[in-house]
């Protein structure tokens, strides 16, 4: 994560060119941007990032396959995993980060959280309304209209808005984390409990989850509030014992994420895999990006996470207007690869201008954190 979309303070030097169904599947605003931090902190900076990273190039196979291969397949089984890490991410950041980040100051803290969660609500209205307006002058996507059991969907459960190009509202994930970060705003305001809030209020979002599965319901979106709110738990743990526990554990990792595979290859993804699967599988991906540190091909995908919110609307407006043109009928081999490549460089691309027009433009880059930040 940290570095992320649009950190706060000096602007850091642009990262060069190198190669470097749920309804949501989506990012990390998609996770919080937060302060470029001190020397000592860069590899964990690195690592985060490549995390955030690996989640976006995996979000563009997730919808690249939907769009482009099949609505359905055992692909998508694991990679149900993608939607709620783009949340659980963002909880850590502002656990892990956030508290170190602002100190005792929390009323800053908790006016950045209400602040960039309202964004994200703003900015997830506008992808939407331009969406329709795209749709009706060009692409004819066939988006499901608004009633009040779709609006419930979008702004409460989180279900019941459609799958594909014919859901009602796309972007989705970032209705949950916008939330997730208002919800932080008055848990983080206690200085002597520390952190103790955030375990409260996950609580209360996994007696509600468990309450509402009595009652023959669910809702999404308070399920992946609690995994983010899980997130802001984890984030307490120190990096440096997560970095010796992965230099120690990778063996047992691989063999425990193992398990998970065969667990929902046999039962599925219920939400008590998916909070056991979540944690494991970012951990597997972050012990990965500690292997890779130096490999130079890993960095283009560590430069993916510092704007993973960025990359997840352009991929989702390229791989839309590429099913425009090609549906998944009669492509080929070639034609399937064409259409993969085509939508993940040029999301590369697109992150890649925009941190280069940030760098050549001091209005621009004031304009992106207006928009992002």
């Amino acid at each position: 994560m940290p570095t992320s979309d649009s950190p706060p303070g000096p602007r850091p030097a642009p990262a060069p060119l190198t190669p470097g169904p749920t309804s949501y599947a989506a990012p990390a605003a998609l996770a919080v941007p937060v302060a470029r931090p001190p020397a000592d902190k860069a590899k964990r900076l690195w690592e985060l990032d490549f995390t955030k990273g690996s989640l976006v190039l995996l979000m563009v196979v997730y919808h690249w396959w939907d769009a482009f291969i099949s609505h359905f397949g055992a692909i998508f089984l694991y990679l149900r995993f993608l939607t709620p890490s783009f949340i659980c991410i963002s909880g850590f950041i502002v656990s892990g980060v956030y508290f170190s980040k602002y100190g005792a100051i929390r009323g800053a803290m908790a006016r950045r959280l209400v602040v960039r969660g309202l964004k994200l609500l703003g900015v997830f209205v506008a992808l939407n309304v331009a969406r329709v307006a795209v749709s009706d002058l060009w692409l004819h996507l066939p988006i499901r209209r608004l009633d009040a059991r779709t609006m419930a969907g979008i702004w409460l459960t989180g279900h019941g808005v459609g799958g594909g190009n014919d859901k009602v509202a796309a972007f989705g994930i970032l209705v949950p984390i916008g939330y997730l970060l208002i919800a932080l705003a008055p848990l983080v305001l206690a200085k002597r409990l520390g952190r103790k809030p955030i375990v409260a209020a996950l609580a209360v979002c996994w007696a509600g989850v468990v309450g509402l599965g009595l009652a023959g319901t669910y809702s999404y979106t308070l399920e992946l509030l609690a995994i983010g709110l899980l997130g802001g738990v984890l984030g307490a743990i120190p990096t440096e014992r997560i970095d010796r526990f992965v230099a120690k554990a990778w063996p047992a990792i691989v063999v425990a994420y193992g398990a998970y595979a065969l667990a929902i290859n046999h039962w599925g993804v219920p939400y008590i895999l998916q909070v056991v699967g979540v944690p494991l599988s970012l951990l597997l991906i972050y012990a990965l990006a500690r292997f890779v540190r130096n490999w130079r091909p890993a960095n283009p995908i560590a430069f993916f996470g510092r704007y993973s919110l960025v990359a997840y609307i352009v991929q989702i407006g390229a791989l839309q207007v590429l099913a425009h043109f090609w549906n998944r009928a009669g492509l080929g081999l070639a034609g399937h690869v064409a259409t993969f490549l085509a939508a993940a460089v040029g999301t590369y691309i697109a992150v890649w201008v925009t941190d280069r027009l940030r760098a050549a433009s001091p209005f621009l880059d004031r304009l992106y954190r207006a928009v992002f930040a």
